[in-house]
C-alpha cells in the first residue's frame, strides 16, 4: 500500500508543471513597425512620433528585432535601439511578447496593422505601434 502512495505521489509532481499552459505561436509581426504614441507613466505624458522616428523591425525568419530611435530627446523608450530576439507566447488567454527574455505581458494586438505594449496598470507607459 506505501508504494501505491509514493506511486500516487511522485506521479502527481511530474505531472504538474507551470509551464504546461504556456504555448510558443506565431507572432505575424515581421516587417517594419512605428511607434506613433507614448503615454502615461508617473507624470501622465502623452507625446506622438511621425512614422520612420522609432521603429521595431520584426523578422520573422531569425526571430530578431531591430529598434531605430531617430528622436534623442525619447527617454520613455521601452528598450534602447538595438538588435534583439523575441518569441510570442500565448499563456492562459492573452498573449506575450518576449524580447530578449523579458516578458511584455500586456501585449495587445488591436488589428493587423496596430499592437499596443500597455504597461499603465503597473503605472507605466502605453506604447502604440502601427505599420
Amino acid at each position: 500500500m506505501r508504494h501505491l502512495v509514493y506511486i500516487l505521489v511522485l506521479f502527481t509532481i511530474l505531472s504538474c508543471s507551470g509551464d504546461d499552459d504556456t504555448v510558443l505561436i506565431s507572432s505575424n509581426l515581421e516587417g517594419v513597425w512605428n511607434l506613433t504614441n507614448i503615454s502615461g507613466g508617473f507624470v501622465g505624458i502623452n507625446k506622438d512620433f511621425k512614422k520612420g522616428i522609432i521603429t521595431w523591425d520584426f523578422n520573422e525568419a531569425n526571430k530578431t528585432v531591430k529598434i531605430t530611435n531617430k528622436d534623442l530627446d525619447n527617454q520613455y523608450g521601452l528598450l534602447s535601439p538595438g538588435t534583439y530576439t523575441y518569441k510570442m507566447v500565448k499563456k492562459e488567454d492573452k498573449e506575450e511578447l518576449v524580447i530578449n527574455d523579458m516578458i511584455i505581458s500586456y501585449f495587445k494586438r488591436v488589428t493587423t496593422s496596430k499592437f499596443i505594449i500597455d504597461e499603465e496598470p503597473i503605472d507605466g507607459f502605453r506604447y502604440i505601434f502601427e505599420r
